[in-house]
């Protein structure tokens, strides 16, 4: 594994704990092959390899990608440059390994969750003094949202309840902090314009008998906190 890593360069303790350049690519050439392991009858030895790379692969980004939140939170900033782009595509290649890892039991699904799950709280939640990246936000959120009622819903409970109590909260936060911009947008989209200026006159002087227009706007779908995050345990 260790030759795996230094070979794509993803040696971690090679570099300064920022991402290598080669992350970026690696990731999004291992996404289709991980697309092909979720298939329905996937090729036995393509599955086995894409789990192979991303068991080598997923923890030493995941950690590179830990140390610029840290980075950006010492400087009060969000994730920019590369790493946006590169947490996305690690997110999306961690969520379809938990799917191609789910014919080998929850045991290797909670495997990938191990790292999937701090990363989610990593983009959703930065430490306090960094603001998150709306992008990567809103992806964690709604996987967050949707997992549990998801096929590796067991899974992502069990490594949701081992994590520390910070990181609970911060996920109870950034859960809370979603619903309510969801309320405020669902409720700023039921508002009713008021009548158009002069309609009612002009509708009255020329027999039309139009009293007034209004226009409606379709109310936006709320997000469905179907989730609660476990709280710290009591002492």
């Amino acid at each position: 594994m260790s030759r795996l890593l230094h070979a794509t360069g993803l040696d971690v303790s090679k570099h300064d704990g920022s991402p290598p350049p080669s992350a970026l690519p690696i990731l999004e050439a291992l996404r289709p092959l991980l697309q092909e392991a979720t298939a329905e009858s996937p090729p036995a030895r393509k599955s086995a390899l894409a789990l192979h790379l991303m068991a080598a692969l997923g923890p030493a980004i995941a950690a590179s990608i830990h140390t610029s939140v840290t980075r950006a939170a010492a400087a009060g900033q969000a994730l920019s440059g590369i790493d946006l782009p590169l947490a996305a595509e690690s997110i999306k290649v961690l969520v379809l390994a938990v799917t191609a890892a789910a014919p080998k039991g929850e045991a290797a699904q909670a495997a990938v969750m191990r790292v999937l799950v701090p990363l989610l709280v990593e983009v959703a939640a930065p430490p306090k003094g960094s603001p998150a990246a709306p992008m990567l936000r809103d992806m964690a959120v709604k996987l967050v949202t949707a997992m549990p009622a998801s096929v590796s819903g067991a899974a992502f409970r069990t490594v949701v309840a081992a994590l520390p109590a910070e990181s609970k909260q911060r996920l109870q936060l950034a859960l809370k902090d979603a619903a309510a911009a969801a309320a405020a947008a669902a409720a700023s989209a039921n508002v009713q314009p008021a009548a158009v200026s002069g309609i009612a006159g002009a509708a009255s002087t020329s027999g039309s008998g139009v009293a007034a227009v209004q226009v409606q706007k379709k109310p936006a779908i709320a997000l469905k906190m179907n989730f609660a995050v476990p709280g710290p345990a009591k002492s």
